[in-house]
């Protein structure tokens, strides 16, 4: 199994902005991100 490419928390960021999330937050170094518009499945 090849090794993953090792990526910044700047590149991931970037990657899951694509995918629908946004930053919701930061202090510091961490982030927090939030699904923009999330899919909920209806229960009934």
């Amino acid at each position: 199994m090849p090794k993953l490419p090792k990526l910044s928390g700047a590149e991931i960021v970037k990657i899951l902005q694509k995918f629908g999330f946004s930053q919701a937050r930061q202090r510091g170094s961490h982030v927090v991100m939030k699904k923009i518009n999330p899919k909920v499945p209806w229960v009934a």
